[in-house]
């Protein structure tokens, strides 16, 4: 971890300090300088290329004004021309400097179009039991034969979330495959898709966290298009050569899933499905606007029995979600508010889960926090530095990324500072000390947790 945030930050503060400017030049384009490295430190970071826009350090697009204009700069004051801020007797301060590039930002935010993707969603369960809310929807969609995917840790539960989904689907329940592992290999994908094939599924059922459901939603895919090795996957992922030019149809008839969460991962809300690549140990994306479940249910007791420290790393993720998205380039009004709620919630409902772990009314608003904070993300928000590292750690090492987010975040955070503050400012409203900076607010709630 020391490595990555060692050659990943050292090689960006040491990106094009050239020649021929003397300490007054340095400082007064300091600022300008700082933007610049913002795109340019992505070629000394092992962040896959797919990912490199969309997971700037600085959380800053390469279409940017303030870029363009850092671009400008950097050549006129780093190769030894007459730039013109070095003919200021006095260098503007970085604090000048701060508050204009946040001004840039929020013009430019304001300013520029965008989209808000809407998921292929139709319902959100809340505040009832997961069995007696998956029955309901496996009814409310005629599905005749439900087939459940979670992972070997529920299973050996006595009476856990699992069970309990089981024995209330009865006879619609024709299968179980409790093996899927962390990050999805694309083993198990294969594996789960031949056992629901082979049981004439006509609805899938996620139960557990981030890993059972991307698994699932990749599974949808199988099973629509027939795919049996793990090798027949590879065109549809988005890094593939072989990608096609525009997602795969499904079937009229296509198989759905309902998603019964156990961590605060709130990969639920999103149809983009992260699956590891065993033989190159990378993490892969796939997507199709129907992997979202169809329904989701938010049952706080389906919490339980996920061990504290795994509930409070994925709550971590889920702040990492609503800071990353809020102070995202790409964010705009309608995400703002999704965002900076979903921090809100999460801030208050996790030590209070710490303090009282039996009572469910925390967890529910976990819960709710975890889905405000991920709509950014699903809605096409980009994120930062904080993901695009823990994509990195969590596929070459199997690193957990709610594990990633408590060691980058509030550091990514820190390095951050200097060009949007005023953003940082607003999360540390939103987790409520508006006066103090938001990477130590949320270091100090990782600390709380015993993270």
């Amino acid at each position: 971890m020391g490595m990555g945030m060692g050659m990943g930050m050292g090689m960006g503060m040491g990106t094009g300090t050239g020649t021929g400017t003397g300490k007054d030049e340095v400082a007064a384009v300091h600022g300008y300088r700082l933007r610049h490295r913002s795109v340019e430190t992505h070629r000394d970071q092992s962040v896959p290329v797919s990912q490199k826009r969309k997971h700037s350090p600085f959380n800053l697009s390469a279409s940017s004004p303030a870029v363009a204009t850092a671009r400008s700069a950097a050549k006129k004051g780093l190769r030894g021309g007459p730039p013109a801020l070095t003919r200021c007797t006095q260098p503007e301060s970085p604090r000048s400097l701060r508050q204009r590039f946040n001004d840039q930002d929020e013009k430019q935010r304001m300013n520029s179009s965008g989209h808000f993707n809407i998921q292929a969603q139709e319902r959100i369960v809340f505040g009832k039991p997961a069995a007696t809310a998956v029955l309901e929807e496996a009814e409310r969609y005629a599905a005749r034969r439900v087939f459940v995917v979670s992972t070997r840790s529920l299973e050996r539960c006595d009476n856990g979330p699992l069970q309990r989904v089981i024995a209330a689907l009865g006879a619609k329940h024709v299968g179980t495959c409790a093996a899927i592992a962390a990050h999805s290999p694309r083993e198990d994908v294969i594996a789960a898709a031949a056992q629901a094939r082979a049981a004439q599924a006509d609805l899938l059922v996620a139960v557990g966290g981030g890993s059972v459901v991307d698994a699932t939603k990749a599974l949808q895919l199988c099973l629509w298009l027939g795919l049996k090795t793990a090798e027949d996957m590879e065109p549809y992922f988005g890094e593939s050569k072989r990608k096609p030019d525009a997602p795969p149809d499904a079937p009229p008839d296509a198989i759905r899933m309902i998603a019964v969460p156990t961590t605060l991962s709130a990969a639920e809300f999103t149809s983009t499905a992260g699956i590891n690549n065993s033989r190159t140990q990378t993490k892969q994306t796939i997507s199709h606007r129907l992997f979202a479940p169809r329904s989701v249910i938010l049952d706080p007791a389906a919490t339980l029995a996920t061990p504290p420290w795994l509930l409070f790393c994925t709550g971590i993720r889920a702040v990492d979600h609503a800071a990353e998205t809020y102070c995202s380039p790409h964010a705009n009004p309608a995400t703002e508010a999704l965002s900076l709620q979903g921090l809100r919630l999460l801030a208050r409902a996790l030590p209070r889960i710490k303090a009282h772990p039996a009572d469910l009314e925390p967890r529910l608003e976990a819960q709710f926090g975890a889905w405000q904070a991920v709509a950014a993300v699903a809605a096409g928000v980009s994120v930062g530095a904080s993901h695009g590292i823990g994509y990195v750690l969590g596929g070459t090492y199997g690193v957990a990324h709610g594990h990633t987010s408590c060691v980058m975040l509030p550091a990514v955070l820190r390095w951050n500072a200097a060009v949007n503050s005023q953003r940082q400012r607003a999360l540390s409203e939103a987790m409520g000390s508006a006066q103090r900076p938001a990477a130590d607010l949320v270091a100090e709630l990782i600390a709380s947790l015993e993270l």
